[in-house]
């Protein structure tokens, strides 16, 4: 939860692009981001929104995200979970 907003693991997997890159951005194994919550904790959604910023991703897309909204707007809802 950032200041009240939830952070959703699937739009963290939506900015990312798949769930690898989102588990190679923070360090952890695909496998470890599979056994997240849907929600994320707050350590995590840290995490994300840092990984997000080093890798220069959309300035705009980072803000949604910590908005806890989906990163990509006019994109298809439910992005890929990890299998």
């Amino acid at each position: 939860m950032l200041n009240g907003v939830t952070m959703l693991k699937e739009h963290a997997i939506a900015l990312f692009g798949s769930c690898t890159e989102l588990a190679k951005a923070l360090g952890y194994s695909k496998s470890f981001i599979s056994q997240l919550p849907d929600t994320l904790p707050q350590k995590y959604a840290d995490q994300v929104t840092g990984a997000a910023i080093r890798n220069k991703k959309s300035a705009a897309a980072v803000k949604r995200l910590r908005q806890g909204k989906h990163p990509f707007p006019s994109s298809v809802s439910g992005a890929s979970q990890c299998a």
